[in-house]
């Protein structure tokens, strides 16, 4: 804004009585509570275009990109007169050195400022129907991301959800549901700039999530976040491509089920070229999953004809189903637990019992 540039900025300035029908909560945390800055700076931005508009440029018709990359459109009034984006009149413009500033009766709103985490994921629902969908079943998840409080929710995709086996909602069981979910929100707002100087974060379920940087990537326990600072007038988003289950598991008593990999890899005959890992599925079983590994070693496989899951271990994919070696999909996948109980014992006593290699449907 003092740039002693000539010609840069255009600046929408809305006069005071253009914010007092804001939210006055919203408002009093943009000018005093310092974890909303990004949302300040973005409102700021959203008034701001990097270039000098004259008056006569601003017209029905006339559209242009501000600093944070949203569109300003310009329509006509039933009066006839320039409204920005169908909600501001220009009542007053004053030229300076350095650009100019077009004083407006309404101030110029981006989309988070009327909608809070809840209604930021149905605005994409294409991404997020199975969060929505889980978190309607949780009173203490739709309380979070409605309040006026702010959180910071690490969002994951739809497709996250599919590869954990949690899409088919209606088998889920709502304690289990509110125990992962609970993983994912975080108090307060912690914008990217925030994760780059942090290691830790505490849940607002009391577990920790670890923070980390690879390169440019950020990760929160080991999951890649997608997309980050995805504002709301409750907080912010980032959104990830996988669970953060890690502790969830470690607090189940199933979890010495994936010290028993070992065995179960032997007796399904993959061990050759796979890495297996323990994942949580729909109603809390805990499920090995076995993909293909970056150092695969020879087992001559059989392509036809087998006796056992080993003559089709040319892929962790294949398996020996009525003696023909068949694709099953993403992976391998075994249950080895069943709810929060498990069912190791009966695990044990089934693969430990099946010397030639086969091993019995989940």
């Amino acid at each position: 804004v003092s740039s002693a540039s000539p010609s840069t900025t255009t600046i929408f300035g809305p006069v005071d009585d253009a914010f007092q029908n804001v939210n006055e909560e919203l408002l009093t945390y943009l000018i005093t509570d310092y974890q909303w800055r990004l949302h300040l700076m973005n409102l700021l931005g959203f008034h701001m275009v990097g270039r000098a508009l004259d008056s006569n440029e601003i017209v029905p018709g006339f559209s242009t990109e501000n600093l944070v990359d949203e569109q300003i459109i310009v329509a006509a009034s039933p009066e006839g007169d320039a409204l920005l984006n169908s909600a501001a009149k220009i009542v007053e413009s004053t030229s300076a050195a350095n650009g100019v500033l077009h004083t407006i009766d309404s101030l110029l709103e981006p989309m988070w400022f009327s909608r809070n985490i809840r209604q930021s994921l149905e605005g994409e629902s294409e991404r997020f129907s199975t969060l929505i969908s889980l978190g309607d079943r949780v009173d203490s998840f739709v309380n979070m991301v409605s309040s006026s409080e702010p959180y910071t929710l690490f969002a994951p995709t739809n497709d996250a959800f599919k590869n954990a086996g949690m899409d088919v909602v209606n088998n889920l069981d709502t304690e289990y549901i509110q125990e992962v979910l609970g993983y994912h929100i975080v108090p307060g707002i912690f914008t990217s700039s925030d994760l780059m100087e942090m290691t830790e974060l505490d849940t607002s379920s009391g577990d920790k999530l670890t923070v980390a940087m690879n390169q440019r990537s950020f990760t929160i326990n080991g999951q890649l976040i997608l997309q980050t600072n995805m504002l709301a007038n409750n907080g912010i988003i980032h959104v990830l491509d996988g669970l953060l289950m890690s502790d969830v598991l470690g607090d189940r008593d199933d979890l010495e089920d994936c010290s028993y990999m070992q065995v179960v890899e032997e007796n399904l005959g993959i061990s050759f070229g796979v890495q297996c890992t323990c994942n949580v599925v729909f109603g809390g079983a805990v499920e090995l999953v076995c993909r293909e590994s970056d150092t695969s070693e020879t087992c001559s496989p059989k392509y036809g004809q087998c006796e056992r899951n080993l003559d089709c271990c040319s892929s962790p994919r294949r398996r020996c189903v009525a003696g023909q070696c068949r694709d099953s999909g993403g992976g391998l996948r075994v249950r080895i637990g069943e709810g929060h109980g498990g069912a190791a014992a009966r695990a044990r006593e089934r693969d430990r019992g099946d010397n030639d290699g086969e091993t019995s449907s989940p």
